[in-house]
């Protein structure tokens, strides 16, 4: 799909030749996730392989996890993982990419640190069962987070012009909005996790309420 201006409102290219015009633009079509390309992640992923502990923590509370990430936002991750259970393992995934006050931060918080090279996971009836490493040792695990990245899902927003925020830690490619959800270009709003650092469900329904009311107001200032 593509977009252009036109005028006072856009021109919107669907998949199948047809074209939709309009006078205002909600971009709402959420974020491609970019996991580590681990064999037997993707069967797992969503249910005891998540990158969210507020969203899948509680179904794998006081269990053995760990955590496949590296650098600064693997310690974060890691530390927080705690919240759910008393067994976390931070797994590198190769040589640990830290400073010097990382070690010490992840022993006081009781993180045990591997930095063994991962090479596949192990399910067991649609579950993680274990980590298994390079060497063909394995790790027992029930629950698995990951560091994954968030990318723009369609080139919707470049074509129309729409101006990127920062990368952050999460999301590489968010869109820019304001308070009121309204993107670099008149009349083309934003809302959920394509301009979201941190995405949640509950956060994105928000969002798009607020949005959806700033689109109205927005037609409401023109009489």
């Amino acid at each position: 799909i593509a977009g252009t201006a036109l005028g006072d409102g856009f021109v919107l290219e669907l998949a199948d030749g047809g074209a939709v015009q309009t006078l205002r633009v909600l971009l709402a079509m959420g974020m491609r996730y970019e996991s580590p390309a681990v064999p037997g992640l993707a069967e797992l992923w969503g249910s005891s392989v998540f990158h969210c502990p507020f969203c899948h923590g509680w179904e794998v509370r006081d269990q053995p996890l760990a955590v496949l990430a590296n650098g600064e936002r693997a310690v974060h991750m890691a530390t927080m993982l705690r919240g759910w259970s008393d067994d976390v393992v931070l797994l590198t995934n190769g040589p640990a990419d830290f400073t010097d006050d990382h070690r010490p931060r992840l022993a006081d918080a009781g993180v045990t640190v591997d930095e063994r090279v991962v090479a596949e996971l192990s399910s067991a009836e649609g579950e993680l069962a274990a980590v298994v490493f390079g060497d063909g040792t394995s790790l027992a695990r029930r629950g698995l987070l990951v560091a994954t990245t968030l990318h723009q899902r369609t080139a919707l927003a470049s074509k129309l012009g729409v101006d990127l925020a920062a990368a952050g830690p999460v999301s590489v490619e968010p869109v820019g909005v304001d308070a009121l959800y309204r993107t670099s270009v008149p009349g083309v709003f934003a809302a959920g996790d394509v301009c979201a650092q941190m995405p949640q469900v509950a956060a994105a329904i928000a969002a798009g309420s607020a949005a959806a009311a700033s689109v109205v107001a927005s037609f409401l200032e023109e009489k």
